[in-house]
């Protein structure tokens, strides 16, 4: 395993207090990818809309609206944009060319607390837009959005479909 085998990721953000019920953030997200270098600016948002309901987000990631059903459940709607997606570097066998993976799917979901620190949940939703794409190591294309990912060639192969998702997971929370 060598650098060009890892991808990184962060984030730099302000935190805005309002009141105690909102607060927002502004800054930038970088994510060095195989397939290049995408840096976005991002808007967090963190919004009590009521004793129950809440908003939360970074824009134009992932959006939540949950509704506080119980001290230990909570039932809302999710819509995650995959900004760019992922990517995924094959083996050797595979000249090590990579993935790259693209979703775009909106979930209703449920949480429940086991404890102070531990929640299960499971969602349901679906994916419009579901994409798998390779392409040869060299494809790249730096510095997105400020350069079309078009630009790096056509992929070598390509999975497009929409469709069900299903998750379910144990959290911890801090």
């Amino acid at each position: 395993v060598s650098r060009e085998d890892m991808i990184y990721s962060g984030a730099v953000m302000l935190k805005v207090r309002v009141s105690d019920n909102f607060n927002y953030s502004v800054g930038a997200a970088y994510s060095k990818q195989f397939f290049g270098s995408v840096i976005i600016p991002v808007v967090g948002i963190d919004w009590n809309i009521t004793d129950k309901l809440s908003f939360s987000g970074t824009l134009p990631v992932s959006e939540k609206i949950k509704y506080q059903l119980s001290d230990k459940s909570a039932i809302g709607v999710n819509l995650d944009l995959g900004i760019g997606g992922g990517s995924y570097r094959l083996s050797e066998k595979m000249n090590s060319d990579y993935l790259q993976v693209q979703q775009f799917n909106s979930t209703l979901f449920y949480e429940y607390a086991i404890s102070k620190k531990f929640v299960i949940g499971v969602s349901a939703g679906y994916n419009f837009t579901q994409k798998i794409s390779q392409y040869a190591t060299d494809q790249k294309v730096d510095w997105i959005p400020f350069n079309n990912l078009d630009d790096r060639g056509a992929a070598s192969a390509e999975l497009d479909k929409t469709g069900v998702v299903v998750r379910t997971g144990i959290s911890y929370q801090f």
